[in-house]
C-alpha cells in the first residue's frame, strides 16, 4: 500500500514537472529536427516536487486517465483526458493523451489534430517532443502514409536518440519496404 501511494505521488510529480514547462512553440512541419546540445540546469532554478502540494483538477484528471488507459478503459480514460483539457487547455498533456486514446478507437484525424495541439503547446524538452513525433508518426503509420511516418520517426530519434519506440517504428517501416514487391 505504502509503495502504491509513493508511486502515485511520483507520477503525479512527473505530471507536474511536465505541465509546468511552457513551450516555446512549434510549427506543423515535417522536417527533420535536430537536437540541441545538453545543457547544465541550475539546480536553484529547476522546479522542486512538493509533495504537500494539491494537484490541480487538471492534474488529478491526467492521473485517473493514465490509470484508466494503462488498464484498457479507454472510454473512460477518454472522459478524463476531455476533462483535464476543458480544466486546463494550455497543457500538452492532456491533448497527447486523448490522442493516444483515440489512436487506439482508430480514430485517426482526431487523434492528428490533438497531437498537433499537444506539439504546438509541448515544452522545448527533447524527449517529450520526441514522443509526441513517435506518436505521430505511429498514426501516420497506421493510415498507411509510410513516407510521412518515417519521416516523423527520424524527427522523434533526431531529438532524442534513445528512444527505443522510435528505433522500433522505423525498423518496422524498414521491414515493411523490404517484403514489398518491386
Amino acid at each position: 500500500m505504502r509503495y502504491t501511494m509513493i508511486f502515485h505521488k511520483l507520477m503525479v510529480a512527473l505530471l507536474l514537472l511536465t505541465i509546468l514547462v511552457i513551450s516555446n512553440g512549434c510549427t506543423r512541419s515535417f522536417t527533420v529536427v535536430k537536437a540541441q546540445p545538453k545543457t547544465q540546469v541550475n539546480s536553484s532554478n529547476r522546479e522542486r516536487y512538493d509533495p504537500n502540494r494539491t494537484p490541480t483538477v487538471a492534474e488529478e484528471h491526467l492521473h485517473e486517465g493514465l490509470i484508466l488507459f494503462r488498464s484498457g478503459n479507454f472510454q473512460q480514460a477518454r472522459h478524463h483526458f476531455k476533462q483535464a483539457i476543458a480544466d486546463n487547455p494550455h497543457g500538452w498533456s492532456g491533448h497527447y493523451y486523448l490522442a493516444r486514446v483515440m489512436m487506439r478507437q482508430e480514430e485517426y484525424t482526431a487523434a492528428m489534430e490533438h497531437l498537433y495541439v499537444g506539439l504546438d503547446l509541448a515544452p522545448n524538452e527533447p524527449r517529450t517532443r520526441s514522443d509526441i513525433y513517435r506518436s505521430i508518426a505511429e498514426c501516420l503509420e497506421l493510415q498507411g502514409e509510410l513516407a510521412r511516418a518515417e519521416l516523423n520517426y527520424r524527427t522523434a530519434l533526431n531529438l532524442f536518440p534513445e528512444s527505443t519506440p522510435a528505433k522500433q517504428g522505423l525498423a518496422r517501416l524498414q521491414d515493411r519496404d523490404q517484403t514489398i514487391p518491386r
